[in-house]
């Protein structure tokens, strides 16, 4: 079973229409929007074993890993090292992201696959020291980031809950009235 080539993936996108996602969703009811976004912040971010894998070596070790020969990698553990739709991994970059709240650990791992090669888009490219300092350069603020959006999911959750409570309440109270009116 082969892999589809960046070009094909590339070509993929072009054909697929940019406005239909935006048009489904104008479409949905505002409790049908409520109940998406719900399920999108009441989803958990992926756990796994810090003994597994590269990104578990990553996660010890605190330092960014790749590999331009992926196949070749004994300890590339596929379930936890390519969280990508990928299926055919040629090269990849691991690397640790931090937090204001904790700068020693880190709050999550990137797992970048397949680089392109920047000049011929249809050809894999090869993971160098120049990536490895752009990825440092922004690693703090993707943690920064990570952190922040764990918030503001934590405190849109507090409200949906806040809201389910006050229609539980709304409920009670018209159950109420109507049984005052029935007597």
């Amino acid at each position: 079973m082969g892999s589809e080539s960046p070009s094909a993936k590339k070509d993929k996108k072009k054909d697929a229409d940019p406005y239909a996602k935006k048009e489904k969703v104008e479409a949905l009811t505002e409790e049908q929007k409520a109940a998406k976004i719900r399920e999108i912040h009441s989803k958990e971010f992926m756990n796994f074993p810090t003994n597994s894998g590269i990104s578990g070596a990553v996660f010890k070790s605190k330092e960014l890993y790749f590999s331009n020969n992926a196949s070749k990698e004994t300890k590339f553990v596929e379930e936890i090292d390519n969280q990508s739709v990928c299926t055919d991994v040629k090269n990849f970059m691991i690397g640790p992201v931090f937090g204001s709240q904790d700068p020693t650990v880190p709050c999550a791992i990137i797992q970048f696959i397949n680089k392109v090669d920047p000049q011929d888009k249809t050809q894999y490219g090869k993971i160098s020291a120049v990536d490895e300092t752009k990825f440092k350069s922004m690693q703090n603020l993707l943690g920064m980031c990570i952190e922040n959006t764990n918030e503001m999911s934590a405190t849109i959750k507090v409200s949906f809950d806040v809201q389910d409570v006050m229609k539980n309440i709304q409920g009670k109270m018209a159950e109420e009235e109507e049984r005052e009116q029935s007597s």
